[in-house]
C-alpha cells in the first residue's frame, strides 16, 4: 500500500497534530458467493492493507504488495484511529471528525476489474476498505491499481484543517477459484559432465561456459522444477539442443511430470551421451519434447555454452624389465601376468584423462630391459642405479617414438634401490618416463598423472593416508556414475574400485595436452648430475624425428649444442630438481619427498649439421663438454647387436686364443676393438685435425662392413642395421668436412 499524505495542520488544542495511525490489521479468508445478486459470478476481494505501527508524517511512504494464492479470496481491512502528534490516540468524545474515502481504478490488466465499495466507518477508530471485483475469461496472473482518495473534514476539532490521504493498491496474482491452474516444467540448472563435472579451464567459476575435450564422450545432468503437477499424467523428454535446435543428447525414457519433486535431477547416466566433434564454442540451451505433454507449460534453461579444445594423447609405451645387467641376480623380472594386468588398464587411463575416446593406446615393447645393478648410495634416498635406469629408459623413449615409456618393474626393485614399499617414480627431470611396480594397481595412472605435470599428492603427512578430494566422476563413454570417487594421485590401495580422476588433476593435465608436441630432426644427449656437481656423459643419437623438450626458465643447468667457433646453435634449460614423485601404499613408512643422489638428464635437442660440441653448464658455468661427433661414434659402435658379428672374422692373427673360445668372449672383444677405436678417432677429432681423423673413420667403416654381416636382426630402435652404422659415419665424415671448410683461421692441421 503506498500512503502520500497531501496536507496536515498542527492543532494546538491537542499539543501535537492531527494524523492518520494505522493500528491493527486483521486478516480472514472467504470465498464470496454472490450468484444471485447484481454482481453474479464476481469475484470480490477486499483488499489487505499491510500492519503497520507507525505514524504516517508529512511526505513518508510506505510500500505494499499482496499476492493472492490459488483457489482462496482474502478479505482485509484496515483500523484507522485519529491520533495527536505524539502518537496517542484521542480519547473518543463529543463528535468525531467527518473521514470519507473514495477510490478510483488506474490500471489493470483485465477489462473485468471494477471497484464495488469503498468507504469508512463514522466512529474514532475507522474501519475503512475497498473492494474491488472482477471476471477473467481464462487462467492466469492478473492486477489492478486502485487509487484511494481519503478525507478528513477536522472541523470539530479547534483549529484543525481538513486533511487528505492517497493510496495506490496492487493486486497480485488472483487466480479463478475452480478452474485448473496450468501444470509448469523448469530447467532449474545443468551440469556438464566429462570425466569431471563442468570442467573450467578458466578461474571465472561464475560463467557458465565449460572447456570440454574434441572426441571425448560427454553428458548432461540437468535438475528439474515443477509446479500444479501432482495430479499430471504428462511427460516430457530433457533435450540439450545445440543453436540450430539439433539435440545433442536426452533423457533415455520420458519424465512423468508427477515424479517432479524437489531437487529433481534427471542424472548424467539418464541422458544419451555426445561426442562434440568440431573445436569451438558450442552454445546450448535445456528445452523439453512436449509432444507427451499437451496441457504442460515448459520454461527452458538458456546462456550455457561448450567451449571444444583439441588436446594430443600421449602414446604410452610399457617395457617389462629383465632383472639388472650381468651374470648375477639383482632384483629378478617382471612377471609377464602382472604385466598383463597393467596393459589392461589403458581403457581406464583413457577415459580418466582429458583426450578423446580410446585415443590414449598402451604399446608394448618386445624387449626386456635390464637395469643396472649400481647400488651406490650417497647421503640422498636414492641411489645412482636408479637414476641410471631413469636415463637408459629416457634415452630408449626417444628412440622408439613413444612419447611416454613406463617401465614396469618387479615387486623387489624399489627395495632393492632403497625405496621399501614404493610402488612408482617419476625424476622431476625427466617427467616422460615413469618405473611403476608390477603391483602397482593404482601406480600406473598415478604416475602418468605425474608425467602430465601433476606434481602433488593426496597423501597426509602425519596420518599416511588419503588426504585428498571425494568427488563425482563420470564415464560417458561407458554411461558410469562414480560417486565420491578418491583421486588417482593419492596412494596405491591395490584396486582401481571407487577410483576416479579429481577435477584439479583433470584440469592440470587439461593444459598439459593442449599443446602439440613437435617431431623435428634431433639431436639427444644424455647423462647424469650428481648431487656434488659433476656431470657424466651417457649415450647421443641423431633421430629423424623427435620431442623436442622444452625449456624451464627458473632452471640452472644448461644444454647447449655449439659450432665450430664454440658459437651457441641451441640450447635447453632444466632445473637441478634431486626429488622425486613417488607412488606407495597407505601407512608407508619411508620419506614421503626422497631425493635422488644423480639425477638422469635426457634432452632432444634441433639438430643442425653445424653441430661440433655439446656443453653442459651448472649456474651459468661449463662442467662438461665433448665433441658431438665423437660421442655419437661411441654409441653407434655401442648400438651393434652381438648378433651382427662373424664370429668366424676377426680383426688380428692371434684371436684365435683360447680366451676367445667361447661366442661372449668374441663378441666383447670385437666391439671393445671398435670401441678402442673409436676414442682414439675421438682424440683426433677433440685435437682438431679433421684430415687425419676422416682416414680413421673411413678405416673405421671398412673393418665394421669386414666384421658384420650385411642383414642382421634388431630387436628395436636402440639398436642399428649395419647400412644405419654406415650412414652415420658417414654423416660423421660429412660434419667434419664441413667444419673443416668453415674454419678459414687454422692453418696448422696436421695432414695426411
Amino acid at each position: 500500500m503506498l500512503l502520500r499524505k497531501k496536507d496536515f495542520i498542527g492543532c494546538p488544542h491537542f499539543a501535537g497534530r492531527l494524523a492518520i495511525h494505522i493500528r491493527s490489521v486483521f486478516l480472514m479468508v472467504s470465498l464470496i458467493n454472490l450468484a444471485n445478486s447484481v454482481v453474479s459470478k464476481f469475484i470480490f476481494v477486499s483488499l489487505i492493507f499491510l500492519f503497520l505501527i507507525v505514524q504516517i508524517a508529512h511526505g513518508q511512504t510506505v510500500t505494499y504488495s499482496n499476492t493472492i494464492p490459488y483457489g482462496q479470496v482474502s478479505v482485509g481491512q484496515t483500523k484507522i484511529d485519529i491520533v495527536d502528534g505524539a502518537g496517542q490516540a484521542i480519547v473518543p468524545g463529543g463528535t468525531p471528525p467527518t473521514l470519507s474515502l473514495t477510490a478510483t481504478l488506474d490500471k489493470s490488466s483485465d477489462p473485468s476489474f471494477s471497484i464495488v465499495e469503498a468507504g469508512c466507518a463514522d466512529t474514532f477508530e475507522r474501519m475503512c476498505s475497498v473492494t474491488v471485483a472482477f471476471a477473467p475469461k481464462s487462467t492466469g496472473i492478473f492486477y489492478a491499481i486502485v487509487n484511494v482518495h481519503v478525507h478528513i473534514d477536522a472541523s470539530p476539532v479547534p483549529g484543525s484543517l481538513p486533511l487528505e490521504e492517497y493510496d495506490t493498491i496492487y493486486l497480485n496474482g488472483v487466480g479463478i477459484p475452480g478452474v485448473n491452474q496450468p501444470v509448469t516444467v523448469k530447467a532449474q540448472s545443468m551440469r556438464v559432465a566429462q570425466s569431471v563435472y563442468n570442467p573450467q579451464l578458466s578461474t571465472n567459476t561464475s560463467s557458465t561456459s565449460y572447456d570440454v575435450v574434441q572426441g571425448k564422450s560427454m553428458s548432461f545432468e540437468v535438475s528439474l522444477s515443477a509446479t500444479n503437477n501432482q495430479s499430471s499424467a504428462d511427460k516430457v523428454t530433457v533435450q540439450v539442443v545445440d543453436s540450430a535446435g539439433n539435440v545433442l543428447s536426452q533423457s533415455r525414457n520420458p519424465i512423468p511430470i508427477s515424479a517432479i519433486t524437489s531437487g529433481f535431477r534427471v542424472p548424467a547416466s539418464a541422458m544419451t551421451s555426445f561426442v562434440p566433434a568440431v573445436t569451438g564454442v558450442l552454445p546450448i540451451t535445456v528445452r523439453f519434447d512436449t509432444s507427451s505433454a499437451p496441457n504442460t507449460k515448459a520454461v527452458p534453461l538458456m546462456g550455457y555454452a561448450l567451449n571444444v579444445l583439441k588436446t594430443y594423447a600421449p602414446s604410452v609405451g610399457l617395457i617389462r624389465f629383465g632383472d639388472c645387467t650381468g651374470v648375477h641376480t639383482c632384483y629378478g623380472s617382471t612377471n609377464p601376468g602382472n604385466f598383463a594386468n597393467l596393459l589392461l588398464e589403458q581403457s581406464f587411463v583413457s577415459d580418466i584423462f582429458p583426450v578423446a575416446d580410446n585415443s590414449l593406446k598402451f604399446s608394448t615393447i618386445s624387449s626386456n630391459f635390464y637395469g643396472t645393478p649400481d647400488k651406490t648410495k650417497t647421503t640422498q634416498d636414492i641411489d645412482r642405479g636408479m637414476a641410471d635406469d631413469i636415463r637408459a629408459l629416457a634415452f630408449k623413449k626417444n628412440t622408439l617414438g613413444v612419447s611416454r615409456l613406463v617401465g614396469i618393474v618387479p615387486a623387489g626393485y624399489f627395495k632393492y634401490h632403497n625405496l621399501l614399499t614404493n610402488t612408482g617414480m617419476t625424476a622431476k627431470t625427466i617427467l616422460q618416463v615413469q618405473l611403476v611396480s608390477e603391483t602397482g594397481i593404482e601406480s600406473l595412472p598415478h604416475e602418468l598423472g605425474h608425467g602430465l605435470g601433476v606434481f602433488y599428492e593426496y597423501y597426509d603427512k602425519v596420518t599416511r593416508l588419503y588426504n585428498g578430494p571425494f568427488e563425482d566422476g563420470f564415464n560417458a563413454r561407458s554411461n558410469v556414475e562414480i560417486p565420491k570417487a578418491r583421486s588417482i594421485m593419492g596412494p596405491d590401495d591395490g584396486t582401481l574400485s571407487g577410483i576416479w580422476i579429481d577435477t584439479q588433476t583433470y584440469l592440470t593435465t587439461f593444459k598439459t595436452l593442449l599443446t602439440p608436441t613437435p617431431d623435428p630432426d634431433v639431436i639427444l644427449v644424455s647423462g647424469l648430475l650428481s648431487d656434488t656437481g659433476i656431470f657424466t656423459f651417457g649415450p647421443s643419437k641423431r633421430l629423424p624425428q623427435g620431442e623436442l623438450t622444452q625449456s624451464n626458465l627458473g632452471g640452472d643447468i644448461k644444454v647447449s649444442t655449439l659450432d665450430i667457433n664454440n658459437v651457441e646453435i641451441n640450447s635447453v634449460v632444466l632445473q637441478s630438481d634431486f626429488g622425486a614423485l613417488i607412488s606407495y601404499p597407505e601407512g608407508y613408512s619411508g620419506s614421503l619427498t626422497p631425493t635422488m643422489g644423480a639425477i638422469p638428464i635426457v634432452v632432444a635437442l634441433p639438430n643442425s649439421p653445424n653441430i661440433n660440441t655439446i656443453q653442459i653448464s651448472l649456474n651459468a658455468k661449463p662442467i662438461a663438454k665433448t665433441s658431438v661427433n665423437a660421442q655419437l661414434l661411441l654409441d653407434i659402435i655401442e648400438s651393434i647387436p652381438d648378433n651382427a658379428f662373424k664370429l668366424n672374422e676377426l680383426f688380428e692373427k692371434n684371436d684365435h686364443d683360447e680366451d676367445m673360445g667361447n661366442s661372449i668372449n668374441k663378441i666383447y672383444k670385437i666391439k671393445n676393438h671398435l670401441a678402442k677405436e673409436a676414442e682414439e678417432i675421438q682424440k683426433i677429432l677433440n685435437s682438431k685435425r679433421p684430415e687425419k681423423a676422416t682416414y680413421k673413420l673411413g678405416e673405421l667403416t671398412e673393418e665394421i662392413e669386414h666384421k658384420t654381416y650385411l642383414n642382421y636382426t634388431v630387436i628395436d630402435a636402440t639398436q642399428t642395421t649395419r647400412q644405419q652404422v654406415i650412414s652415420e659415419i658417414e654423416a660423421i665424415i660429412k660434419s667434419i668436412s664441413s667444419d673443416h671448410h668453415r674454419d678459414h683461421d687454422d692453418d696448422n692441421r696436421e695432414k695426411k
